[in-house]
């Protein structure tokens, strides 16, 4: 494998587009809120922490499954379901539309890496 780059995204006003609704979208959720991005959700089932936040307007919540149509003008897209399958269809119809993706189950077939942050304080 390649080195990595490592890069920080100014996400203000951009569109993130999570698929799925569990552990993972809720830890994804809560890492995006502070940049301002528009985060979007695209689950048939969510948490009820997810939900409470949807309700809230703190996200757009398409409780339903996925559709490729779900993509276009997303900056990025996190597939974060339990399904490794649809997750590694999402990752290349993204590709297919340019646009960078992260598959949470599989880090290298991922365009990009989050990292943790911790802050103190």
């Amino acid at each position: 494998m390649s080195p990595l780059y490592p890069i920080y995204l100014k996400l203000a006003g951009k569109r993130v587009l999570i698929v799925g609704g569990g552990k993972l979208a809720l830890q994804k959720v809560a890492s995006l809120e502070p940049t301002g991005a528009h985060i979007a959700i695209v689950a048939p089932c969510i948490l009820p922490d997810l939900q409470a936040r949807a309700t809230a307007g703190q996200f757009t919540l398409m409780q339903r499954p996925y559709r490729d149509a779900d993509l276009p003008g997303a900056t990025l897209v996190y597939a974060a379901t339990n399904d490794s399958t649809l997750n590694h269809h999402i990752v290349a119809e993204a590709r297919r539309l340019g646009i960078t993706v992260n598959a949470v189950d599989d880090p290298e077939f991922s365009d990009f890496y989050t990292p943790s942050i911790v802050r103190r304080g």
